[in-house]
């Protein structure tokens, strides 16, 4: 329920949008979008190493109110 909030937040903040990607998974289809101009919101913490091994974009959730935007 917190996270659907701050997602709806990230919504009308900054018009956060849906992309369709083709992949084999979803953690691929995450990847990919990294490495391109979206930023990912994950807590799976092997597709976070995988996105900074791939120096991609991510967004990382610092305690209730903050978030860390990381680009490589």
């Amino acid at each position: 329920e917190r996270k659907i909030a701050i997602i709806e937040k990230l919504e009308k903040q900054f018009g956060v949008k849906e992309k369709k990607v083709s992949a084999r998974n979803a953690d691929d289809a995450l990847l990919a979008l990294s490495q391109q101009d979206f930023f990912v919101l994950s807590l799976d913490q092997k597709l976070k190493k995988k996105i900074k091994e791939k120096k991609g974009k991510m967004v990382e959730i610092r305690g209730k109110n903050f978030f860390k935007l990381t680009e490589a």
